[in-house]
């Protein structure tokens, strides 16, 4: 196989891997255990990658590091707040920069971020 046609089918390979996202069920109630930098989020809410006024910036992030979790009082927390800003800004887009990750713990590429129910918003650029 020439190479040009090999890195064709793996950019494709990857492609579907990044857009193949699991349903996840968010039901029952999160619980956050441990203290900073040694932290555990037990059933854990997967936030959508995009509402009618907010997406998730980077697909690798949510597909495949997989943070895009949060505590379930933090899950609708923020829905309710997107929610807010759509019927006060109908006009602007906004943009998850990222959450926590599935069990909690410690973040890749993070020194300090860990917590179970973080949220960094992204401005409203889109």
């Amino acid at each position: 196989m020439k190479p040009a046609l090999r890195y064709f089918f793996l950019f494709i390979i990857f492609y579907i891997s990044l857009s193949a996202v699991s349903a996840q069920k968010n039901k029952g109630t999160s619980n956050s255990i441990g203290e900073h930098h040694k932290d555990a989020l037990k059933n854990a809410y997967r936030l959508t990658r995009k509402g009618s006024n907010f997406k998730y910036f980077s697909r690798f992030s949510y597909c495949i590091l997989g943070s895009a979790h949060l505590h379930s009082k933090a899950y609708k927390t923020i829905l309710d707040s997107y929610q807010e800003l759509e019927e006060k800004y109908p006009d602007r887009k906004f943009r998850v920069m990222e959450c926590s990750k599935k069990k909690g713990g410690k973040m890749l590429l993070h020194r300090n971020a860990s917590e179970r129910t973080q949220y960094r918003f992204h401005d409203p650029s889109y």
